[in-house]
């Protein structure tokens, strides 16, 4: 069984923790996100689900945590492809996400933008692994994120 190490999460206290149960379905490959968010200069992300691939091969829906609310975006990632990195702004909750694969694809930016002044930088990088689950705390908001490494098989 392949294990795989948490990363993060960055970002705040506030509102309950979301969290896979990595003991009995570790994650093996992330194959889908949606965020919900509200975008713009005064952008935030609201909410966020996820679907990984366990060790069994079997698909885990995980969330949606957060409110529901503004405008969903979807991110499939290929068979071939691995999620690579996840960056993003905090100012009190999680402004902004911008994710890239190995494959050099970017999604992104949600939430908040053009820029983000005020707000604190934060990056995920697992380079020769894969981000394979995701982790963090909401409550209307998503107020902290943080991501599963886990090797690319």
């Amino acid at each position: 069984m392949a294990t795989s190490k948490k990363i993060g999460p960055y970002g705040y206290e506030e509102g309950p923790a979301f969290d896979i149960d990595s003991v009995k379905k570790p994650p093996k490959q992330l194959l889908n996100i949606t965020i919900w968010s509200s975008d713009g200069p005064d952008g935030q992300i609201k909410a966020i689900s996820f679907i990984y691939r366990d060790e069994k091969n079997d698909l885990i829906e995980v969330g949606p945590y957060g409110t529901i609310d503004g405008t969903k975006h979807m991110i499939c990632i290929n068979k071939d492809e691995f999620l690579t990195g996840l960056s993003g702004y905090l100012n009190p909750c999680i402004t902004a996400l911008n994710f890239s694969t190995s494959k050099d694809a970017k999604y992104g930016p949600f939430g908040k933008y053009p820029n983000n002044i005020g707000d604190i930088y934060f990056s995920i990088d697992v380079d020769h692994d894969s981000i394979v689950a995701l982790f963090g705390r909401c409550d209307d908001k998503v107020r902290s994120i943080g991501a599963y490494s886990g090797r690319r098989t």
